[in-house]
């Protein structure tokens, strides 16, 4: 064991696929407020209605933009159509109040659509300039009753008082698109994970030098529902259909020359602190198997009394299962990485849950980790128990 504290945790034969993640700075105390707020936003789907309001007022300000233009268009065009049409008509009126009350504000409305700035925050600020340039058309060329300017200048004000309140109040930044976040709340997940390891290094008794380096492999699991209170689980489908959750389960590897170490807990992203972890060391030659297991209950086929349920957990770490629902069956599925051990002990790690349908909307969902990821461990631990002697 000396050799293998001494040799840190280099990965095995089979295990050099892009599993381990740089690491990366870790959020401080001024930055865990955002990324508190981050997380809250995107579990609690404030962030997709910030996303569609700003799209909605995108498509209102294009429209209006297209308005403006197309009005501008329409009434520059208006004077010289009429002049080419009608034959009587002089084309000195081009250049007189008759002509003008249409080209002047066709021409200004038609460059106000152009000028990118002006609608680069929304609608009420070209609105404003267009209503105004109505109303001044209006009273130049005396072409309505006093009220109609009065009505006017008050339609202006108005639009005024958004545009003030709209570059006052507006974000300065777009929402990011949904798949942009998941990313990103997957980049803040890769560091809780090293900051998760790294304080277990701190205080548990963990060899020197083990769990240490590029070459420990993480996963990313589900959280074990009986060690955490269920209705506390922040979770949602992604774009991408993987769930993503805090506490978010987590399983690292360290595989050293004659033992591997295992460490899995639950990491909750909004405080970085560990929920709760347990750590595993064992010789390759005490791994009696691995296994994979993938439940579906009750079967598509069969009714929910006739079905085969899940049978309760019993080992640590394992919570009875709810109440099964009728609504989505394919979706109450348990997927699990078993490695069992010559003694009665084994490490079990949760990929999918359907015992936490509920808190993901009832909807269908994959693997919460990349199958290569997976892979990647299985074939390091059966090439490692293989080559250990007997």
């Amino acid at each position: 064991m000396q050799e293998d504290a001494s040799r840190g945790s280099a990965p095995p034969p089979g295990a050099e696929t892009g599993v381990s993640q740089s690491p990366a700075a870790s959020p401080g105390p001024a930055s865990r407020k955002a990324v508190e707020r981050l997380l809250i936003d995107y579990f609690s789907k404030q962030h997709d209605r910030n996303l569609r309001e700003y799209l909605k007022a995108k498509v209102t300000t294009l429209m209006l933009r297209w308005v403006v233009g197309l009005t501008g268009v329409a009434l520059f065009l208006a004077p010289i159509i009429k002049v080419i049409i009608t034959e009587e008509t002089d084309r000195q009126i081009l250049g007189q109040a008759d002509g003008l009350v249409f080209l002047l504000p066709g021409l200004l409305l038609m460059v106000l659509s152009g000028v990118e700035p002006l609608w680069s925050r929304g609608w009420p600020a070209p609105m404003f300039l267009a209503i105004g340039i109505a109303a001044f058309d209006v009273f130049y060329f005396d072409t309505g009753p006093a009220w109609l300017i009065a009505l006017m200048i008050g339609v202006a004000a108005m639009a005024f008082v958004a545009a003030v309140l709209s570059y006052s109040y507006q974000q300065k930044l777009a929402p990011k698109p949904l798949a942009d976040l998941e990313k990103e709340i997957d980049e803040l997940t890769a560091v809780q994970f090293r900051d998760f390891v790294r304080d277990a290094r701190a205080h548990l008794p963990i060899p020197a030098g083990r769990l240490e380096g590029p070459g420990v492999l993480f996963l990313k699991c589900f959280p074990k529902p009986g060690r955490l209170n269920k209705p506390d689980i922040l979770a949602r489908i992604g774009t991408d259909r993987i769930p993503r959750m805090s506490p978010i389960g987590v399983s690292a590897f360290d595989f050293g020359e004659h033992d591997v170490l295992v460490l899995e807990g639950a990491v909750d992203l909004k405080t970085g602190d560990a929920v709760y972890l347990t750590a595993h060391q064992f010789a390759y030659q005490d791994i009696s198997a691995v296994i994979w297991g993938s439940d579906v209950w009750p079967r598509p086929a069969a009714g929910v009394s006739g079905s085969k349920q899940m049978p309760a957990k019993t080992e640590a770490g394992s919570g009875v299962m709810p109440t099964l629902s009728t609504k989505k069956p394919s979706v109450l599925r348990l997927e699990e990485f078993k490695i069992l051990l010559r003694s009665t002990h084994a490490v079990e790690i949760l990929f999918h849950d359907g015992s936490l349908a509920e808190r993901l909307e009832d909807q269908d969902f994959g693997r919460i980790e990349d199958t290569a990821k997976i892979r990647a461990v299985w074939d390091a631990l059966a090439k490692m128990r293989m080559m250990a002697p007997r």
